[in-house]
C-alpha cells in the first residue's frame, strides 16, 4: 500500500513537471545597455537578479549582466529543467543545438538539425554591462532561477568580497588590494639585483602611471623613464647627474588650432621637448620637435 502511494505521488509530480514545462511560454524579452549610465568593473562583475514579480500567472525577470554590445540583435531563450528554469540569450539560434531549449515569441523555433541558415546578425566588437527583461507565462514559481547554467546573485553581491592585502616597502604601504581585489596606489616591482625596477599608480584597479628605472654599475640611476598623460624620459651621468630630460606630450585633434586642424588628415600633434645638462649638472641646451601622429 506504501509503495502504490509513493508511486501515485511520484505519477503526480511528474504529470506536474511535464505540464508546467509544455505551458511555459516566453512571452516577451528585452535587452538594453547600461555601460552609459552605470560603471562596473568588468573583469569582476556578476550576473545579478535585481527584480522577480510573479502574480501566480506571470513572471517577469530583470537581470543583469555582460552582454555583447549589440544588445538589439540578442534573442531571449530558456530552457526548464523540473525546479530550474535556465534564462538565455545568444545572437540569432546560436544556442538551438541545446536540447530542451525554447525561444521567445515570434522568433522562429523550427530549427532542422544539420541545416545551415543564413542570417543577419548584428555583432558589436565590445562588450558591455546589460540589463536583460524576461516574461514568462507559467502556472508555477521555479525554485532555482539561474543564466546561462549560472547562479544569479543579489544586486548586493554584484563582486566577490575578499580578503584585503598589502605589503610594506621603505615604511610604507605598497602592493595593495581592496576588498573587492581591485588594485590600490603603489605597486612595485625588482630586477634581479633586487633594485626597484617599476612602480606602478593605481586607482580601483585603473593603471594611472608607471615608472622603469635601470641602474649603472655603481648602484646610481641611470634612467627613469615615468609614462602616465604625458612620458617623462630622465638620463643621469654615473655621478648622479642629469645628462637629460624630455617630455613628450600628445596634443588631440580636438584641441589642435585652426591652422593644423586644416591639414588633409585629422592628426594628433606630438610634442616633445628635450634639456640637455653637463657633467655638474648646469643646462647647455634644449630642443622642440613637433610630429603628426594619425588618429
Amino acid at each position: 500500500m506504501i509503495r502504490y502511494c509513493l508511486l501515485l505521488a511520484s505519477f503526480f509530480c511528474v504529470q506536474t513537471v511535464l505540464y508546467s514545462q509544455n505551458n511555459v511560454e516566453l512571452e516577451d524579452f528585452k535587452a538594453i545597455t547600461l555601460c552609459d549610465s552605470i560603471q562596473v568593473y568588468m573583469d569582476k562583475v556578476r550576473p545579478t537578479l535585481v527584480d522577480k514579480k510573479w502574480d501566480g500567472n506571470t513572471l517577469e525577470l530583470v537581470v543583469r549582466t555582460i552582454t555583447n554590445c549589440a544588445t538589439r540583435s540578442l534573442i531571449g531563450s530558456f530552457i526548464l529543467d523540473s525546479d530550474t528554469l535556465d534564462l538565455m540569450y545568444s545572437l540569432g539560434h546560436g544556442l538551438s543545438h541545446l536540447k530542451g531549449i525554447q525561444y521567445q515569441n515570434g522568433y522562429n523555433q523550427n530549427f532542422e538539425e544539420g541545416v545551415e541558415y543564413e542570417e543577419e546578425i548584428e555583432i558589436d566588437l565590445c562588450e558591455c554591462y546589460s540589463q536583460l527583461y524576461y516574461r514568462f507565462k507559467i502556472q508555477y514559481l521555479p525554485q532555482n532561477i539561474k543564466l546561462l547554467s549560472n547562479k544569479l546573485y543579489n544586486p548586493e553581491e554584484i563582486y566577490p568580497i575578499v580578503k584585503p592585502s598589502f605589503n610594506m616597502y621603505n615604511g610604507g604601504i605598497v602592493n595593495r588590494t581592496d576588498s573587492i581585489g581591485n588594485k590600490q596606489g603603489r605597486w612595485i616591482g625588482f630586477d634581479d639585483n633586487g633594485l626597484l625596477a617599476q612602480e606602478d599608480f593605481y586607482s580601483d584597479d585603473r593603471l594611472v602611471s608607471t615608472k622603469y628605472l635601470s641602474y649603472h654599475d655603481n648602484g646610481f640611476i641611470k634612467e627613469e623613464l615615468i609614462v602616465a598623460d604625458s612620458t617623462l624620459q630622465m638620463i643621469y651621468h654615473e655621478n648622479g647627474y642629469l645628462v637629460s630630460h624630455c617630455i613628450t606630450k600628445d596634443i588631440k585633434y580636438e584641441l589642435l588650432t585652426a591652422r593644423y586642424k586644416k591639414l588633409e588628415h585629422k592628426i594628433n600633434i606630438q610634442v616633445k621637448t628635450c634639456f640637455e645638462y653637463n657633467e655638474k649638472g648646469k643646462i647647455i641646451g634644449a630642443t622642440v620637435s613637433k610630429g603628426g601622429i594619425l588618429v
